[in-house]
């Protein structure tokens, strides 16, 4: 159980997401808000009121950062400050008319995906109203107080993604998120590496329970980290995506020879913590992805993107199709580790028996109550050993439509600017982000690591995609000598208006 200083945390968190407003720029802000909270609160404590969502971990910090969004409003930009908030006629070239075409696609599937993602959660609690027997196990049946309280956490999980679809979608904002991405690895990195030496203990010291199974953390000799996550593997791809966005930001700045030299010193930091932190997936992940952002074009970088989020939205059918190659993974799983293999079989025979049960009704899915677990007719005990995936637990709640709605979001943007005529000008640093992204996507096949940075990069990709106006070095210039033409114009006087002099 936790103790009273989890409870104190988590429930001043708003305090620390307004003094973060203060001190900082809004994009700022709200990234340290969500990435802050997400690695330091509690994950136990939480209250459940009737209807309203859970107040926990994920919530809060969000709710926080939105309030403080409406609360603080910007100042009103005028002509004069150089702010060009024209007209929209005025100061949009060609090119960014042909952009605002080019996402008018992207904001109907978008617009798509959101009223699937709450009507299917409805429709989920409409073809779930019987209840299951499983021996002595008895499943209740879905009712529609179930359907609003669906609707409601999906709409509390893709806060963050509304935040940083309004206020991070510019290069300029997708620059601030890698920042604090890499500086709070940077700093996450000195409490794994004590807890590598000393054993997962922090959560126990300051917040009084431990969040998972202790014997899971013991590997190779030593320990794998936790500090206040769900579990090791959830700090170890947040360290992959980290290091990732450090590569980004080196690669997309123009930095002196001693910055540059910082930055190699922090990438190998975090490559050895990586190391470290024993967790092999997301080493692998970290060295796959390292060079396509150090040395890719961003071309190729969106390129490698948009294959990764076709694979991910089409996992469950290309898994339920035998068209992943599993028996070669546990292979090469047995060469490395015989533990390792042998962990990876279980995993895939549990996602066989829960793909098979999904199977049962593939549209909307089993719903919640543990309805899409299997279960042993006679005695009710579980016959999957491992619920991990995240993709075959959404399956098996919301069936395709849930699934889609939800992966369809988080893969939207990389799928979308892959298309774009210019795709050569996108800024490395969002190109950069994209496969930072795609890192977490990847990790969302094997484990649940579906957070609220998750959905804030996504957010924050998915409104660069739909900006009328993509700000490429190009179409600026236009804009610029555009403006600068019609106010040399507007100076000089008009012939037809001027009065002679009287003699």
């Amino acid at each position: 159980m936790p103790n009273v200083i989890a409870y104190i945390v988590l429930f001043s968190w708003p305090l620390v997401v307004v003094v973060l407003f203060k001190v900082l720029e809004k994009p700022s802000a709200i990234s340290a808000s969500i990435i802050a909270g997400y690695l330091l609160l509690p994950g136990l404590p939480q209250i459940d009121l009737p209807i309203l969502p859970v107040l926990d971990k994920t919530l809060i910090p969000a709710l926080s950062a939105t309030i403080m969004c409406l609360l603080i409003r910007p100042p009103k930009p005028t002509w004069a400050s150089g702010s060009y908030n024209s007209p929209d006629h005025l100061n949009k070239p060609a090119s960014s008319r042909k952009s605002k075409q080019e996402s008018a696609g992207a904001r109907l599937v978008l617009i798509l995906l959101l009223f699937v993602l709450f009507a299917s959660g409805f429709a989920t609690v409409l073809t779930n109203g019987e209840p299951l027997q499983f021996g002595p196990v008895s499943l209740p049946g879905m009712r529609v107080y179930d359907g609003f309280s669906i609707g409601l956490e999906a709409l509390v999980s893709i806060l963050p993604f509304f935040l940083g679809a309004r206020y991070l979608a510019t290069e300029s904002g997708h620059k601030v998120l890698l920042v604090v991405l890499a500086m709070s690895g940077l700093a996450y990195s000195l409490l794994a590496l004590f807890e590598v030496r000393m054993s997962p203990q922090l959560n126990v010291w300051i917040y009084g329970y431990f969040p998972h199974d202790f014997l899971q953390h013991v590997r190779g000799g030593g320990f794998r980290p936790i500090v206040f996550l769900q579990h090791g593997l959830w700090v170890s791809i947040f360290l992959s995506m980290a290091t990732l966005s450090g590569v980004a930001l080196l690669r997309s700045s123009s930095l002196a020879a001693t910055d540059s030299f910082r930055w190699m010193l922090f990438l190998g930091w975090m490559l050895i913590t990586i190391v470290l932190v024993k967790s092999l997936g997301a080493l692998v992940i970290t060295v796959l992805l390292m060079p396509l952002i150090m040395f890719g074009t961003s071309r190729l970088m969106l390129r490698a993107a948009s294959v990764v989020a076709l694979i991910v939205l089409t996992y469950p059918m290309l898994r339920g199709l035998d068209w992943v190659p599993v028996e070669s993974v546990s292979e090469l799983a047995s060469q490395i580790s015989p533990r390792r293999a042998e962990s990876f079989d279980v995993r895939v025979a549990s996602e066989d028996i829960l793909l098979a049960r999904a199977e049962e009704k593939p549209f909307f899915g089993w719903g919640g109550w543990g309805r899409n677990e299997s279960y042993d007719p006679e005695t009710g005990v579980y016959s999957s050993a491992i619920t991990d995936g995240m993709w075959v637990i959404f399956v098996g709640m919301f069936g395709w439509f849930g699934y889609v709605a939800r992966f369809g979001l988080l893969t939207l943007p990389l799928l979308t600017l892959n298309r774009r005529k210019k795709i050569q000008d996108i800024p490395l640093a969002t190109a950069g982000l994209t496969l930072v992204s795609a890192a977490n996507l990847i990790d969302l096949i094997p484990n649940a690591t579906l957070t609220p940075v998750t959905w804030l990069i996504a957010g924050s990709l998915t409104g660069y995609v739909l900006r009328a106006q993509v700000n490429t070095s190009s179409d600026i210039k236009k804009s610029e000598s555009f403006i600068t033409d019609r106010a040399i114009k507007s100076s000089q006087p008009n012939p037809i208006n001027v009065r002679k002099p009287r003699t």
